[in-house]
């Protein structure tokens, strides 16, 4: 995969798995540890807190990486299934689930073809933690995942804020150094684009295809699937997820994390 060269090639749905394929062993390593502090200390446990009680309940993570949500869900008594287009993100979480068994079902599967391998009206939750942000049309993924919803079942994905994912993002800061806002631009433009970040902290980068979409393009989407959002939450960093971890600045004064909890609109 070191051939990958986005420069050289549309951004295609091949090349985007071929760049979560390769980033698989480096995603499962941050995810881990801890330093994808972003997921492990902010919108992780935000997103988990959002899917309220969860034992006993069968429960489709999609997008599940390898495993990290899926493993929180697990914890915690859910029956949990993981699914992820990437053979090497479902390899990685098979073998965290061969070391810790959590009686965690993973299966590699387009998200928008769920529907064809499981039961219609076969799960109680669905969530996708940073994942439908990830495919280039969400809405055919969010119609399957709704006809494999109970009818009183629901969808709570978490995804980053469109305010995060513009063309332009750049903070500003005071005299000393402190972030004291976020200046944006092209917000208004949906698109995706091709995204580097972590050499400094992880030694090596993450580079994969993203997607950005407006809170009023999410809107179509969901409503396109036949899902009606119930809540909705722009969380923001706590001073002590600050305090712990000083990276997060500025994440108080602009949200990072989109929380969505959906139900199908025939279950309201």
């Amino acid at each position: 995969m070191s051939d990958l060269n986005p420069k050289d090639r549309e951004l295609s749905e091949d090349f985007s798995l071929a760049c979560w394929d390769r980033t698989a062993k480096l995603w499962d390593r941050i995810t881990t540890t801890g330093e994808d502090y972003y997921r492990t200390a902010f919108f992780g446990p935000l997103h988990l807190e959002a899917c309220g009680d969860v034992r006993g309940l069968r429960v489709l993570d999609v997008g599940c990486g390898s495993g990290y949500f899926s493993r929180l869900l697990a914890e915690r008594g859910a029956e949990a299934v993981g699914i992820d287009w990437s053979e090497q993100m479902i390899e990685l979480a098979r073998h965290r689930e061969d070391e810790q068994p959590l009686g965690i079902v993973y299966r590699q599967m387009d998200a928008r073809e769920v529907d064809q391998h499981f039961e219609i009206e076969s799960f109680d939750l669905v969530t996708g933690c940073m994942s439908f942000m990830d495919i280039a049309d969400p809405t055919p993924a969010l119609s399957a995942a709704a006809r494999v919803m109970k009818a009183a079942g629901r969808l709570v994905m978490c995804n980053i804020h469109p305010i995060q994912t513009t063309a332009v993002r750049q903070w500003a800061t005071d005299a000393n150094g402190k972030r004291i806002g976020l200046t944006v631009g092209g917000y208004f433009t949906t698109d995706r684009f091709y995204c580097e970040w972590g050499e400094e902290s992880y030694g090596e980068k993450v580079a994969v295809v993203q997607h950005h979409f407006t809170i009023g393009r999410w809107f179509e989407m969901i409503e396109a699937a036949g899902l009606r959002i119930v809540k909705l939450d722009e969380p923001r960093a706590t001073e002590a997820m600050i305090a712990a971890q000083p990276q997060l600045a500025g994440n108080d004064l602009v949200p990072f994390p989109l929380l969505m909890e959906l139900k199908r609109a025939d279950g309201i």
